[in-house]
């Protein structure tokens, strides 16, 4: 559902009509229940792991898309690793967020096609988290992360808190990095560690605890999308205002 950017109310008949239809439509969509997954099963679930999901023209072409993001969309978050190693001075955390104005979408629209399909077979072959969503099923972030060393995501409890599904896709050349392994839990709470080369792929629920430890030589290059109830977000960043109308109201 597309809204105008007009308020219920004002201008001519017909244009208040449709802005107090499109605004009934988006309180009607407020109120619409969230498909929710309990952390217990988030944290007891799989990581699947699909190779090559990507391939090697189609990783060039992604790295490619961050010169079309808009700067305001490009976020430094060092200072969110920053105690990882004192050496690390430098930025060494980039996000680029590519939903923002579509241009993963835009640009890509075969990949974020290739993504929102793996990521909605997996769903049904193991979980059914986005069971019925049809179109209120939404790509909430595409965000592109660089790591140098001294970078990584060390919060044991981190949680994409929010989302269903999310995908990761490796973007960098096995062997230009060390360190930088992604982690989950296993039911017993022990630490799992998972490696997935250039293109492949790692497909989890969103609630499902995970990290990644210190980057400690090279560069890793991750795309992470995130699946969720609401809408295809046209904003830089996370919001949880932005799940059903994103710029559009």
């Amino acid at each position: 559902v597309i809204f105008s950017k007009a308020g219920p109310g004002g201008g001519a008949p017909e244009a208040a009509r449709a802005a107090a239809e499109d605004y009934e439509r988006y309180v009607a969509l407020t109120r619409t229940p969230l498909h929710a997954v309990p952390d217990a099963e988030a944290e007891a679930s799989e990581v699947l792991k699909i190779d090559g999901l990507l391939s090697a023209e189609e990783v060039r072409a992604v790295l490619a898309c961050t010169s079309e993001a808009d700067p305001s969309a490009v976020f430094d978050r060092s200072s969110w690793s920053a105690h990882l190693a004192d050496e690390a001075r430098e930025p060494h955390w980039q996000v680029v967020f590519l939903q923002a104005d579509h241009v993963l979408q835009r640009r890509l629209p075969l990949i974020a096609r290739k993504l929102r399909d793996a990521a909605l077979s997996a769903d049904a072959a193991h979980w059914n988290a986005t069971l019925g969503l049809g179109s209120q099923l939404g790509i909430r972030c595409a965000e592109l992360h660089r790591q140098s060393r001294g970078g990584g995501l060390p919060d044991p409890e981190h949680r994409d808190h929010g989302s269903l599904i999310t995908i990761d896709v490796m973007l960098s050349d096995i062997g230009s990095f060390e360190g930088g392994s992604f982690t989950t839990f296993d039911a017993d709470g022990r630490r799992v560690h998972h490696n997935f080369p250039t293109g492949s792929a790692l497909v989890f629920l969103s609630l499902k605890r995970h990290g990644v430890t210190p980057i400690t030589a090279g560069e890793r290059r991750v795309l992470v999308v995130e699946f969720w109830q609401g809408a295809n977000v046209s904003a830089a960043g996370r919001d949880e205002n932005q799940r059903w109308f994103g710029l559009e109201l």
